[in-house]
């Protein structure tokens, strides 16, 4: 059969060329619609595919009030979130309040603070570093949150493996939309994962019961509850209630820095911590690296 073409004539073969092309030209159009066919192709075997422009599916969700969220050495639970425009400050029915100034209010963010470290802490006495975001910016802590009467006093502190109370307080403008709360522990590592959303804002009540380590029938310095099984003391020997020579944060009420001697809280005069822990309103303060509340001319 092959003998009869070798004239010259070849076309069986053209039309098995022409053949051939055509097959080869199909398979090419075919790898191309499978390469380039968009989000509709498979993904390779054990690849993943990158979440779609604009998709939150790789996005944290905040924590929400109840939730317990976990921080490097607290654990923390947004309990309620209240506003009010002045708190109490005054012991033994004295009258005493701290005022929102004009156009602004105060919101309080209730916390129940567990200590997974291993020191004592006071959170609302400098320990705990917390900020409230809202559509004005970014707020600090009042500077006299301690004061309030529903407040823990800052010789009570938690010790590592216990929890307690702690009132958050920040000064906003009265009109604004609180939307964030985030905290963390003084000298310790910050984390976009110590925020909790807020979707409501209740009412502070005048009449929030004080804190039961206050002295409320004198309005004196507080003292640390004693437990029904602690033996009584006479005068002459009180009661240690801290290490002998750890800080306990600055007084502004006595004008300085409270240092344990002898087992007792002691004032040393001095001045306040410098303003930059104290930024004005909407400045988020010093960051992970910045000073503590502890820092003063005295040293920690």
């Amino acid at each position: 059969m092959f003998a009869r073409h070798r004239s010259g004539s070849t076309g069986p073969c053209r039309k098995a060329a022409r053949a051939g092309i055509a097959v080869l030209a199909a398979g090419a159009l075919i790898l191309v619609g499978c390469g380039d066919g968009g989000g509709d192709a498979a993904a390779p075997a054990g690849e993943k595919r990158s979440p779609a422009p604009g998709s939150t599916s790789g996005v944290p969700r905040l924590a929400a009030v109840g939730d317990e969220v976990v921080a490097d050495g607290i654990t923390v639970t947004v309990d309620e979130v209240t506003a009010r425009d002045d708190f109490r400050t005054g012991a033994g029915g004295d009258g005493a309040t701290e005022d929102a100034a004009a156009g602004k209010t105060f919101v309080f963010v209730h916390a129940t603070i567990e200590n997974t470290g291993d020191d004592d802490i006071a959170p609302v006495c400098g320990d705990v570093i917390a900020t409230l975001a809202d559509d004005d910016g970014v707020h600090d802590t009042v500077r006299n949150q301690d004061r309030y009467v529903a407040n823990p006093p800052c010789d009570e502190g938690i010790a590592p493996g216990d929890d307690g109370p702690a009132i958050f307080i920040f000064e906003v403008r009265e009109d604004g939309e609180p939307t964030e709360f985030h905290f963390r522990l003084r000298d310790h590592a910050d984390d976009r994962a110590n925020t909790v959303a807020i979707d409501d804002l209740g009412a502070e009540p005048a009449d929030r019961a004080a804190h039961p380590s206050r002295d409320t029938a004198t309005g004196t310095a507080t003292t640390r509850r004693t437990s029904p099984a602690t033996p009584s003391r006479t005068t002459s020997t009180p009661a240690r209630i801290c290490e002998e020579g750890s800080p306990g944060g600055y007084d502004y009420e006595r004008g300085g820095y409270r240092t344990c001697v002898n087992g007792q809280w002691e004032i040393v005069p001095g001045p306040p911590p410098p303003d930059d822990l104290y930024p004005p309103e909407g400045d988020a303060g010093p960051g992970p690296e910045g000073p503590g509340p502890e820092e003063g001319p005295n040293g920690p």
